[in-house]
């Protein structure tokens, strides 16, 4: 039986006829906090019970801005990366603000170079 922990985690399956559904109780906008009000009933829920059926995806070609405001405007923080209507991976909110940071320390960098020599 899984812990509430290994449910909690994001969860994808593929059925056969290729449609991705992503269980997590923090991409569940619809039924927030749901496992938990389970109690002792969550280890007999199924994942349809809990998991979002009209899931968003990106593209690897969207730029970080638009999965930013996918994932701001509909409180998520793992979206299914879909190339030619397969799964290639999942980008997370981390993924997104790591990405951010690094560009604003090679910003910061650039821009300490640029006072210190003059050009």
């Amino acid at each position: 039986t899984p812990s509430r922990h290994d449910a909690e985690k994001s969860t994808l399956c593929e059925d056969n006829r290729q449609r991705i559904h992503l269980s997590s109780v923090d991409s569940c906008p619809n039924k927030p906090g749901q496992l938990s009000l389970h109690g002792s009933k969550a280890d007999a829920l199924k994942v349809q019970d809990l998991m979002t059926s009209a899931v968003l995806v990106c593209s690897p070609e969207d730029p970080l801005e638009k999965l930013m405001g996918i994932m701001t405007n509909n409180r998520i923080r793992h979206l299914p990366v879909v190339d030619h209507g397969k799964l290639v991976g999942i980008i997370t909110i981390g993924d997104v603000v790591k990405a951010r940071l690094d560009d604003a320390a090679m910003q910061v960098d650039s821009l300490r170079e640029y006072v210190m020599t003059g050009r």
